[in-house]
């Protein structure tokens, strides 16, 4: 079911349950790197690979 209340709620369709999929794997991975870079020394185990992705990423929302 999809809604606020019992009274606006209705079946969830495919797409319904595809979309809360993806959120909630967004969720998920923003948790996770959250969590990873509360802790600095977690880096320190980063390839350069996964570094220059990293940044990769962060230009491209900056």
């Amino acid at each position: 079911m999809v809604g606020d209340a019992y009274r606006s709620c209705r079946l969830a369709t495919e797409e319904d349950v595809i979309n809360y999929k993806k959120e909630q794997r967004r969720i998920s991975l923003r948790n996770k790197i959250t969590q990873f870079f509360k802790s600095y020394d977690k880096t320190k185990s980063l390839t350069i690979e996964e570094l220059e992705k990293i940044e990769s990423v962060i230009k491209n929302k900056l």
